[in-house]
């Protein structure tokens, strides 16, 4: 038993210890594993860290803080930047504030340029009211003037027909006097003493007359015709200056329009 004993203590010792190989191969898998996840750890830090691109390059630094470069900011009223409250990349929302601007137009400076404004405002419509109330009268000129025009060609026209029914008629009673006197004259040469010289001259006297009228009617007849062609050139030309006037006017109360606009523009933005 002692001698079998013995030879079994032999071959362990010869045979190798697969134990205490497994134990030094486990501490070595472990201490890569925490490496491995340290470095993982590490990774996934590094990809919630602000990330900031750099590059080299040459030049003179001008401003270290990003408060103190140049930047521009959208807003309805031009100013200088004097505070930022955020930072760059800073989430912000609705309702924060940003930075504090400056004025830097002198009339922003002045406390009363939100009343003031108020009233330029209201002069301005004002004027504008008054503007319309002038087209609108302008309107009604127009409209008067071509109602004259109208009734003056009418009226016109009607006394160039008259004329030219008395010139008609006397050149009927001019040429009535004139074979009246022919006849007259006939008988004064071939009836001694039926025709006396008075009644001679008497016809010779309505020939007279009734030449004289005859022209009287045609002078009349002329002078009416000319007024109807000019009737249209008198009112056309103060018809012409009255649209230009309303014309004119409206584009005022357009322009006015603008202005007032601009200024309530304004007013909401003090």
């Amino acid at each position: 038993m002692a001698s079998s004993d013995i030879n079994i203590e032999r071959e362990l010792k010869a045979l190798p210890l697969e134990t205490t190989t497994l134990l030094g191969a486990a501490d070595s898998g472990r201490v890569v594993s925490r490496w491995l996840i340290g470095i993982l750890l590490v990774l996934v830090a590094i990809m919630f860290l602000p990330w900031q691109q750099n590059v080299q390059g040459n030049g003179n630094v001008t401003a270290l803080s990003p408060a103190d470069r140049p930047q521009q900011l959208q807003s309805r009223i031009d100013g200088r930047i004097e505070a930022w409250f955020v930072s760059e990349g800073q989430f912000v929302k609705k309702g924060d504030s940003i930075v504090r601007i400056s004025e830097i137009k002198e009339e922003y400076l002045n406390p009363n340029v939100l009343p003031l404004t108020q009233q330029q405002q209201s002069a301005k419509q004002s004027a504008i009211e008054e503007k319309l109330n002038k087209a609108a009268a302008l309107s009604q000129l127009i409209e008067r003037l071509e109602q004259q025009r109208d009734f003056k060609l009418q009226q016109t026209a009607n006394k160039v027909l008259q004329y030219q029914a008395e010139v008609r008629q006397a050149t009927l009673e001019d040429s009535v006097a004139r074979d009246q006197l022919r006849r007259r004259e006939r008988l004064f040469r071939d009836s001694l003493g039926l025709v006396s010289v008075n009644d001679l001259q008497t016809f010779q006297i309505r020939v007279q007359s009734a030449a004289a009228k005859l022209v009287e009617k045609q002078q009349m007849l002329a002078i009416t015709q000319t007024d109807l062609q000019s009737i249209p050139a008198e009112y056309g030309e103060k018809i012409a200056k009255s649209r230009s006037d309303r014309a004119a006017t409206l584009a005022e109360v357009s322009e006015g329009r603008s202005d007032v606009a601009k200024l309530k523009d304004k007013v909401g933005s003090l």
